[in-house]
């Protein structure tokens, strides 16, 4: 039986050890646990998706975390208005992953450490 991968502790490379809790929580970002998988282009990511989104018209802010070949991470970062996944019907959740799958492009690839500062510019925003 093959163990199941669990959340790193937070670490300077990983998302709860580069975004601090209070951001995190006012973001409405689920803390350890990114929300789900999502193999894009060939590449194992794993997306942590904030609640903000559940509220109409306020964004969903997207982090998105691929593990590398040297034992980094490389980051990805994007938000959009939109139907969360969860409470969307099948138009809405497709709309949903190929905004999801267009942040976790190159061109949204960005500094672990910017990402604290990132979320917060949308988050006070609102």
């Amino acid at each position: 039986m093959a163990l199941k991968e669990v959340e790193p502790l937070p670490t300077k490379e990983t998302f709860p050890g580069l975004v601090n809790y209070e951001t995190i929580y006012r973001a409405g970002f689920n803390y350890w646990e990114p929300s789900f998988g999502r193999t894009f282009n060939g590449q194992d990511f794993k997306v942590y998706i904030c609640g903000q989104g559940m509220n109409q018209g306020q964004p969903n802010i997207i982090v998105g975390s691929r593990k590398l070949k040297d034992n980094t991470y490389e980051w990805h970062f994007g938000s959009f208005v939109g139907t969360p996944i969860g409470e969307s019907n099948r138009e809405e959740a497709e709309f949903f992953l190929k905004k999801v799958d267009e942040i976790l492009g190159p061109e949204n690839i960005v500094s672990g450490h910017s990402l604290q500062d990132r979320i917060l510019e949308i988050v006070e925003k609102k």
